[in-house]
């Protein structure tokens, strides 16, 4: 008996379910934790502007936390940025009215 043929057809769907599956999968989850690290850092980055440079002065305090991440070498485009900015500023203010 010849099972060539089952173990080429068996290879060839091992490798699809790893193409169409598994690198994809993977991708997603880097793409997750690379996200979570630079929202984590992007909330030290705001606690750090708050605490410099203190109410107000909102301009100043965004160019410190994108040139904070620059210095970690984090780079996302600037609108999912002014969202993690706004989410970590939000998180901040909430967690002051709840003291």
């Amino acid at each position: 008996m010849d099972i060539t043929a089952i173990v080429s057809a068996l290879v060839a769907l091992i490798g699809a379910a790893i193409t169409g599956f598994v690198i994809p999968y993977l991708k997603e989850r880097v793409s997750r934790e690379k996200y979570e690290n630079i929202s984590n850092w992007v909330r030290v980055a705001v606690s750090a502007a708050e605490q410099l440079f203190g109410s107000g002065r909102g301009k100043e305090k965004k160019a410190y936390v994108i040139e904070f991440l620059s210095k970690k070498g984090l780079y996302i485009d600037e609108e999912k940025i002014d969202c993690l900015i706004e989410a970590a500023v939000l998180e901040l203010n909430c967690c002051f009215l709840e003291c």
